[in-house]
C-alpha cells in the first residue's frame, strides 16, 4: 500500500510540475470586446478576432509564448494587472499617465484624433462649442472619459460614464445622453448601422497630450516591458506591423 502511495504521490508531483511549466509559458493578455476594429467577437464562431488580437498573437509569438485572452469589462483591464491576474492588457489604450500602469512605447498612432464627438443628427450638436451643458457618454476608463473630465468645468457638461458603447448608443438614440466622445473608426462602425448618427472632431487644445496606443503592464515588471517594447519595435522594422495595420484600418 505504502508504495502504491508512494507511486501516486510522485506521479501528481510530475503533473504538477507539468503544469507549472505549462503556465510558463502562457501570456495572459487582458482585453475587452466591443470596440471594433481592435477587439470584437466574431459572430460566426465566437471567437475574439480584430487588430489588437493579431497584434497581441504577434507580440506572444516574439517572446515565444502562446496567448490567453481574457475578455472583460473595460474598466476591469487596467484592474486585472494590478491584480496580478494578468500579465498584459491590449485592448485600445492610450498612455494615460493616470492608470495605474506601465506603458510600452506606441504601437499604433492613428493620423486622426482619438476625439469624436458621436451625436443624432438632429440633437443641435454641429460644432465643439454646441456641447455646452451637455450630457456626454463615455465608456469607464477609457481616454475619451479622461478627455471628458477634462472639459467638465469649462463646458460645463453632465458626465455619463458606462461599460459598454453599444449601450451608449442606444441611450443616445433616444436621447437620454446627448453625445458620445469617441474614437473615429470605432465611431464609423455605429454610424454604419444607425442613418440617424453622424459624427465630427473634438476640437479642443486641452486635449493635445491624450493619444497613441500601448502595451500596459504591472507597475512592478520592468524586465517584460523592456521585452514587449523590442518585439514592438522588430514587428515595425520588419513590416508585420504595417501588414496589420493596412489589413484593418486601411480597407
Amino acid at each position: 500500500m505504502k508504495k502504491i502511495l508512494l507511486v501516486l504521490i510522485a506521479l501528481l508531483l510530475v503533473a504538477c510540475s507539468n503544469s507549472q511549466e505549462s503556465d510558463t509559458n502562457v501570456l495572459k493578455i487582458a482585453t475587452s470586446s466591443g470596440y471594433p476594429p481592435y477587439e470584437m467577437i466574431d459572430p460566426i464562431n465566437n471567437k475574439l478576432i480584430g487588430f489588437d488580437i493579431d497584434f497581441g498573437e504577434l507580440i506572444a509569438q516574439e517572446l515565444g509564448m502562446e496567448v490567453d485572452w481574457m475578455d472583460m469589462s473595460f474598466d476591469g483591464v487596467i484592474a486585472s494587472l494590478s491584480a496580478n491576474t494578468a500579465d498584459m492588457a491590449i485592448a485600445g489604450l492610450s498612455p494615460d499617465p493616470s492608470r495605474d500602469a506601465l506603458f510600452s512605447d506606441a504601437y499604433y498612432n492613428s493620423a486622426e484624433s482619438p476625439f469624436y464627438i458621436v451625436t443624432k443628427n438632429d440633437s443641435g450638436i454641429n460644432e465643439t462649442k454646441d456641447i455646452h451643458g451637455r450630457k456626454v457618454g463615455v465608456q469607464i476608463a477609457t481616454i475619451q472619459e479622461s478627455a471628458a473630465k477634462e472639459l467638465m468645468d469649462g463646458y460645463e457638461l453632465i458626465l455619463d460614464t458606462r461599460d459598454a458603447y453599444n449601450v451608449m448608443v442606444q441611450e443616445l438614440l433616444i436621447g437620454r445622453i446627448h453625445f458620445l466622445i469617441m474614437e473615429p473608426l470605432v465611431a464609423q462602425e455605429y454610424l454604419d448601422e444607425y442613418e440617424e448618427l453622424v459624427m465630427f472632431e473634438l476640437e479642443a487644445p486641452e486635449l493635445d497630450n491624450l493619444s497613441g496606443n500601448a502595451v500596459a503592464i504591472p507597475k512592478n515588471n520592468e524586465e517584460l516591458l523592456k521585452k514587449i517594447n523590442t518585439a514592438i519595435q522588430k514587428l515595425k522594422d520588419d513590416g508585420r506591423l504595417d501588414e496589420l495595420i493596412d489589413t484593418w484600418f486601411n480597407k
